[in-house]
């Protein structure tokens, strides 16, 4: 029981420590220590809306203030107002970019070739669904045509009913 416990204590460190070493999509951990840190002064501090002890600005992002007046109306510039406190927001401009696809070079066109010219007269044009000869085109146009008239024939039987 005391090794399972030792286990479980080498397993809680190392998901604690984890974020501090694995690397996310853009090559950097997944949390630094200095974001601990302002978050931790951010929660101890209790005010939601007073001024963050620690500002720790990310390469290539931009510090926004941003404060709430009397009425209730809510401010934001990149300057700090005079008389009041204000959240600094750090604001990172490429957060919504997508990476475009690369587009392909073109490609040199062939020449087109008309298929007719390889095919010999005598050969189907469709290997799966071979023409029939001109006679059973006859016949089945003729037992079409006759079951045409069958139906004509079965519709006007079932108006006469009603």
């Amino acid at each position: 029981m005391k090794l399972f416990v030792k286990f479980l204590i080498v397993v809680v460190l190392l998901a604690l420590a984890g974020p501090f070493f694995l690397k996310g999509p853009d090559g950097l951990p997944l949390w630094r220590w200095q974001d601990a840190v302002a978050k931790f002064n951010h929660w101890r501090s209790g005010a939601v809306s007073s001024t963050v002890g620690v500002v720790i600005p990310e390469a290539g992002s931009v510090k926004v203030y941003r404060w709430q007046d009397e009425a209730g109306q809510w401010h934001f510039s990149n300057e700090p107002p005079a008389n009041q406190n204000a959240d600094v927001l750090l604001i990172n401009p490429a957060t919504n970019v997508v990476q475009a696809a690369k587009p392909r070079e073109p490609e040199e066109e062939a020449p087109v070739e008309d298929p007719a010219d390889d095919i010999p007269e005598s050969a189907h044009i469709s290997p799966i669904l071979p023409l029939p000869d001109p006679e059973t085109t006859q016949q089945l146009l003729q037992d079409v045509r006759e079951l045409q008239d069958l139906a004509e024939q079965r519709k006007a039987a079932m108006d006469n009913i009603q």
